[in-house]
């Protein structure tokens, strides 16, 4: 999918199934929701307590599949009918055979916050 973003591709798979496709959830060094030393517990002994800051860390793949490449269906659509999972292939094959169009429609849209990620 050349050129196409994710959020276009997440927003045109969702139309194409009526199933909802979002972004995924940060990679642990981005997230605020992991963040180890809010726990007492975790204070084992200082040499492992300065390991615990996750931002720190690089995770160039999981940061670049995070910005550019991930899909992910929402809890919901796997709780579906398995017939709509199972029309995801057929789906994304048409979103390719329509990528011209799709670049058009892609450009057509307004900047919204309709696919802000999820923390």
């Amino acid at each position: 999918f050349q050129g196409l973003s994710c959020r276009a591709f997440r927003k045109a798979l969702s139309d194409e199934t009526s199933l909802e496709f979002g972004a995924p959830y940060r990679p642990l060094n981005m997230s605020p929701l992991y963040r180890p030393k809010t726990k007492r517990r975790h204070h084992l002994s200082d040499q492992y307590w300065e390991t615990l800051d996750p931002g720190k860390y690089a995770l160039p793949v999981a940061e670049h599949a995070y910005r550019h490449e991930a899909v992910r269906v929402l809890h919901q659509g796997l709780l579906t009918d398995s017939r709509a999972i199972s029309q995801v292939p057929k789906a994304v094959e048409k979103l390719r055979r329509f990528l011209p169009e799709l670049l058009d429609w892609e450009r057509s849209l307004p900047e919204s916050e309709w696919d802000t990620p999820p923390e």
